[in-house]
């Protein structure tokens, strides 16, 4: 049996490893192909003979890279935070809170996620010109917010959570948002 083992357990490891190497190579790629030069791009060659690591350093100081990674990292942090925390409140009131059309409106978000984001993107863009959040931060933000998919997922964690620790958590003082 434990022969048995060892083999399921090499053979995985080596299955393993076959698709880290697979996973990790766009990442080489990338890598590589950014430390060659303009000819060596259209050469057959994988790696540049001579290697230009200096490309990096130009990228970073031609361009406003740091600006550029910091904008980007704070929206997606400050958009993640956000889609999680009304995803959350979405999902606890559609699973704890009974009300006329509760259905009705978990129906239409479960519609929502079956339309193409291709789809709406021409409409976010016509409501963001007109409410003039174009060009910001607001603009990158706010259209993305509405995850039918989070509110889903949330309501049906938050079903799995017993009406009695909700309760308890009523009768020890916790608040609506607290819960």
């Amino acid at each position: 049996m434990k022969y048995k083992t060892n083999i399921y357990r090499s053979v995985s490891y080596l299955i393993l490893c076959i698709v880290t190497v697979i996973m990790l190579f766009p990442f080489v790629y990338m890598f590589v192909t950014a430390c060659k030069d303009d000819a060596q791009l259209i050469q057959k060659s994988f790696f540049p003979s001579p290697w230009h690591l200096e490309n990096f350093y130009k990228a970073w100081t031609k361009e406003p890279f740091t600006t550029f990674l910091f904008n980007s990292t704070g929206v997606a942090v400050i958009t993640m935070i956000l889609a999680v925390l009304l995803s959350a409140m979405g999902g606890f009131a559609l699973s704890k809170y009974r009300f006329r059309g509760r259905n009705l409106l978990f129906t239409s978000i479960i519609a929502t996620m079956m339309v193409p984001g291709q789809v709406t993107m021409i409409p976010n863009f016509l409501i963001s010109a007109r409410l003039g959040i174009l060009d910001s931060y607001i603009g990158l933000i706010v259209p993305v917010l509405p995850l039918a998919f989070g509110i889903f997922m949330m309501r049906q964690f938050i079903q799995a959570v017993p009406d009695s620790l909700i309760e308890s958590a009523r009768v020890d003082g916790a608040t609506e948002f607290g819960m």
